[in-house]
């Protein structure tokens, strides 16, 4: 779904600074960037996620940014936040899973039962005719 989007573009943003915490481009983070405003900069809670990690707004308001002048960042919160992240697309996958083969029993039996009736039905008729 859209949540899970959201969180898989999350986890990949702290994916490539907790891989290269020196590197100053993936510590930037541009919420006017189409993907980025349409999976995080539009919901408050992706935006949180990465100011409670560091990540804050640049002076011309566009952007995120972590760890802003230094060479490189403590990666430690961002590797919890995504750990966080993937415990709950985890959760989220099996959620889903499981609201599925709800639906697809209670389709099922449904059926099951359509068809018990329709028998039922044939054999009172059977009865009528005799």
């Amino acid at each position: 779904g859209d949540a899970e989007g959201s969180a898989k573009v999350l986890r990949s943003l702290l994916s490539n600074v907790i891989r290269d915490p020196f590197e100053t481009k993936f510590r930037k983070v541009n919420l006017e960037n189409k993907v980025i405003a349409s999976k995080v900069g539009s919901f408050p809670p992706c935006v949180a996620i990465l100011k409670s990690v560091g990540f804050a707004v640049d002076e011309d308001g566009v952007a995120l940014v972590l760890g802003k002048g230094k060479r490189g960042v403590n990666i430690a919160p961002l590797l919890v936040a995504r750990d966080c992240i993937d415990k709950w697309i985890d959760q989220n996958r099996y959620k889903i899973a499981a609201a599925a083969r709800k639906r697809k029993d209670e389709v099922e039996r449904a059926r099951l039962s359509a068809e018990a009736e329709a028998a039922a039905a044939d054999a009172d008729e059977e009865e009528e005719e005799e």
